[in-house]
C-alpha cells in the first residue's frame, strides 16, 4: 500500500518513481565464494527468513509493475538477481556491495530504466 501511494503522489506532482527490489546476499541465485559462503553458512535461519520474504516481494513487485501504465512514469523492477552469474565476491557483508558488485547492480538499475523508456540512451552510457 504504501508503494502504490508513493507512485499515486509522484505522478499527481508529474514526479518520475523508480523501485528496485535489490540483491542480498542469500537469495539471488549466486554461488556464494568467500566470505559470502561462510556467512551463509553462519546464518541459515537469516537465509530462510530473506527467501522467504523475497519470494513474497518478487510478486509485488511483479504485481506492482504491471499495474501501472506507461511505464515512462513508473519504473518498478525486481533486480534481486542481478548479481547471480557473478564468480567473484560482490558482496562486503550481507547486504552490501564491494565496487564490482555496486558497477553490475548499477548496470542492472540503467538497463531497467532505459527498458521503462525513463530516459534515453544518447550513447554517453558506457558499453559492457
Amino acid at each position: 500500500k504504501n508503494i502504490q501511494d508513493m507512485i499515486h503522489l509522484a505522478r499527481g506532482n508529474g514526479i518520475k518513481v523508480a523501485i528496485f527490489l535489490q540483491p542480498v546476499l542469500g537469495v539471488g541465485e549466486k554461488i556464494p565464494v568467500g566470505y559470502e559462503k561462510q556467512w551463509i553458512e553462519l546464518n541459515q535461519s537469516e537465509i530462510s527468513y530473506r527467501k522467504l520474504f523475497y519470494e513474497r516481494a518478487r510478486l509485488m513487485v511483479k504485481n506492482i509493475s504491471h499495474s501501472f501504465e506507461p511505464k515512462t512514469e513508473i519504473c518498478v523492477d525486481d533486480l534481486s538477481r542481478a548479481v547471480k552469474h557473478e564468480k567473484v565476491r560482490v558482496y562486503t557483508d550481507s547486504g552490501h556491495f564491494n565496487s564490482r558488485g555496486n558497477s553490475v547492480v548499477a548496470e542492472s538499475m540503467i538497463s531497467s530504466l532505459l527498458e521503462c523508456s525513463m530516459f534515453k540512451d544518447n550513447g554517453s552510457l558506457p558499453k559492457k
